[in-house]
């Protein structure tokens, strides 16, 4: 009788174990193996740890939770270090487990500090949104749209290099053509 009752408490102080290292698996931090992101499949691999001889423990390739995948659809591929959390809701790492974006660090600063404001920033192209304005910093930006409309909703027309002008009175008197236009703003069309 006590045997068994011994080899109960065996049982249960192993399944114990068992579940409490399941639990701990459940939310595990790491960093985007350089790399290892495959588009196609959308997947990446996570640096977990590090090995006795220093070599990175990485994760199965796991899919990344995207900002948006509904009606508002944001690609944003993880970055090569970037710090994001393995959710894996069984506690074992595989078919079902995400990787979330985390927080900022060391090798991913924050664009921004200020409180007042959101920052979007890809690469040299920052987006800020502060209170009523929008400012948008880039070496080239295009805006395709077959109606685009300057500083609000009805403001008079804008010509370009080309389009004529109606003259009504004097000497010039006519249609003519613009010939000088700005060498920062253009538009095509």
């Amino acid at each position: 009788m006590r045997s068994e009752a011994a080899r109960e408490l065996r049982t249960l102080r192993r399944l114990l174990a068992q579940a409490e290292s399941r639990m701990a698996r459940m939310y595990m931090t790491g960093k985007v193996h350089p790399g290892s992101q495959n588009m196609k499949a959308r997947t990446i691999r996570l640096e977990l740890g590090q090995t006795q001889d220093g070599e990175p423990i990485l994760s199965p390739p796991v899919r990344w939770a995207n900002p948006g995948n509904g009606r508002l659809k944001v690609h944003s591929a993880p970055g090569d270090k970037e710090q994001m959390t393995l959710f894996n809701p069984s506690g074992t790492i595989g078919q079902n487990s995400l990787a979330q974006y985390a927080t900022y660090d060391d090798d991913n600063t924050a664009p921004s500090a200020a409180i007042d404001e959101t920052v979007i920033e890809f690469g040299d192209t920052v987006i800020v949104l502060k209170g009523d304005e929008a400012r948008v910093q880039s070496g080239k930006v295009v805006v395709e749209s077959d109606d685009v409309h300057l500083g609000g909703e009805g403001g008079e027309r804008v010509a370009r290099v080309g389009d004529k002008v109606l003259v009504k009175s004097g000497s010039s008197k006519g249609l003519w053509p613009i010939v000088e236009g700005s060498s920062n703003v253009r538009a095509a069309g």
